[in-house]
């Protein structure tokens, strides 16, 4: 569960915290998760 993953306790948290920063978003807004993974830096 992507809630899980990102550290949230259950989706409820997530969802209050994503209507934190996004006050007018609704429940049937679609949403775009994106994951970033730190590359090796190349000397």
């Amino acid at each position: 569960m992507d809630a899980h993953a990102d550290g949230f306790r259950d989706l409820a948290e997530l969802h209050d915290r994503l209507r934190f920063h996004y006050p007018d978003i609704g429940p049937a807004d679609d949403v775009t998760i994106v994951h970033f993974r730190l590359a090796e830096r190349k000397a």
